[in-house]
């Protein structure tokens, strides 16, 4: 495995992290938490070997220091026998909070 763990770019609020695999996967992370109060990301793992991929959109708003909620999409592709292409018409989108004691 090969990876480039983190790159920083101005007081941290964009981020992006890469991972290869020796299997011919990789992921890619791309992250800010640029704005007070919110964060956006992106998340994508690609397998170059079965040419399938996953994407994932996710905006967090944080409304105090232990309560967050998030708006993600999720989207699929690739062939029905692939990792990934068995999730291709079942792409989603989810909405969600967290609370923490």
């Amino acid at each position: 495995m090969l990876a480039l763990h983190s790159l920083n770019h101005h007081d941290n609020w964009l981020q992006l992290k890469l991972k290869y695999f020796m299997q011919s996967n990789f992921e890619v992370w791309l992250s800010s938490d640029r704005f007070s109060g919110d964060a956006l990301s992106l998340f994508g793992q690609f397998d170059l070997n079965h040419h399938d991929n996953w994407l994932q959109l996710k905006l967090k708003y944080f409304m105090q220091s232990n309560f967050e909620v998030w708006l993600s999409s999720d989207r699929f592709s690739g062939d029905a026998v692939s990792l990934f292409g068995q999730f291709d018409e079942r792409d989603r989108f989810s909405l969600g909070f967290e609370l923490g004691f």
